[in-house]
C-alpha cells in the first residue's frame, strides 16, 4: 500500500469513505505506477488495497457516464485480471479500510457502483449536461427557495428527491450527504455575489475541476470577487 496517502492521518483506517483521502495527483499516479508493478507479479491480492483506493479516486476524475465496466478500471493498468479476481480484490480491499462490503441490489451485488459512490462527486459528469448536474443544480435551487441555513435533515430529503434517477451508487444516505454539502457551498458563493451569479456560472468554475476541494474549502479562500466573473475560482486551477 502506498503508505504517504495513509501517513497524512494516523486515523486512515476508521472507516472513512475512500473520497475523504483527497488523493493527491502525485498520489494517484504512484498508486497507478504500483498497482500496474503488482499485477505484472502476478501479486493481486497484495494489490487489493491500493486498488479500490485507486479506482474510487479514477471515478471521481475520469468517469463520464456510460456503463459500469472493469475495463474503465483495469485498462489503464495494462493487465486484465478476470472479474472474479476483481470482485475479491473489491471484497478485500474495502474491508482493509474498514468499509462496508460491496452493495446489493435485485439485480446482484454492485461492485463497480460501490466502488463509484467511493469517490465521491464524479467531476466530470458534473462539467456535462447530465443528470448528475441537473440533479446539483436543482438541489442548489431547492437550498435556495429554503434558505441558507435550511435544516440537515430537510435538505437530505431535497437531495434524496434528487438523486432518484441517478445510479444506485449515488442513492445512498452517505452521497445524499456529499451532494448536501457542495451544493450547500456553492449555494453560499451566489449569496455572496448577491444572487447575480448563476448557479450554472458558479458549477461551470466547478466542474472543470481535476480535483474536488475539501468541504469548506471554497468559501475559505477568500470573497467572492466581481459577480459574474469566475476569477474568484482562479486559486483552484494553481
Amino acid at each position: 500500500m502506498n503508505e504517504t496517502v495513509l501517513e497524512r492521518d494516523g486515523n486512515a483506517l476508521d472507516g472513512r469513505p475512500l473520497h475523504h483521502f483527497r488523493v493527491t495527483d502525485s498520489e494517484y499516479d504512484l498508486l497507478q505506477l504500483q498497482l500496474i508493478s503488482l499485477f505484472q507479479r502476478g501479486q493481486q491480492k497484495t494489490a487489493s488495497a491500493p486498488f479500490v483506493l485507486w479506482a474510487a479516486e479514477r471515478y471521481r476524475r475520469d468517469f463520464d457516464g456510460g456503463v459500469f465496466s472493469w475495463s474503465f478500471l483495469v485498462d489503464p493498468l495494462g493487465h486484465k485480471p478476470d472479474q472474479a479476481e476483481l470482485r475479491e480484490m473489491t471484497e478485500i480491499g474495502l474491508r482493509y479500510f474498514n468499509r462496508p462490503p460491496p452493495r446489493r441490489s435485485a439485480a446482484g451485488i454492485q461492485y463497480l457502483r460501490t466502488l463509484a459512490a467511493e469517490g465521491g462527486l464524479p467531476i466530470r459528469l458534473l462539467s456535462q449536461e447530465s443528470g448528475y448536474r441537473q440533479a446539483l443544480l436543482s438541489l442548489i435551487s431547492d437550498l435556495e427557495r429554503f434558505g441558507l441555513a435550511c435544516p440537515n435533515e430537510q435538505a437530505l430529503t431535497f437531495a434524496e428527491v434528487r438523486a432518484r434517477r441517478l445510479p444506485l451508487g449515488y442513492r445512498t444516505e452517505e452521497f445524499h450527504q456529499i451532494f448536501v454539502d457542495f451544493a450547500r457551498e456553492l449555494a453560499a458563493l451566489r449569496a455572496e455575489a448577491s444572487n447575480r451569479m448563476r448557479s450554472e456560472d458558479v458549477l461551470e468554475d466547478v466542474g472543470g475541476l481535476s480535483c474536488l476541494p475539501p468541504a469548506g474549502s471554497l468559501r475559505r479562500a477568500g470573497s467572492v470577487r466581481k459577480a459574474g466573473s469566475s476569477a474568484f475560482f482562479s486559486w483552484l486551477r494553481g
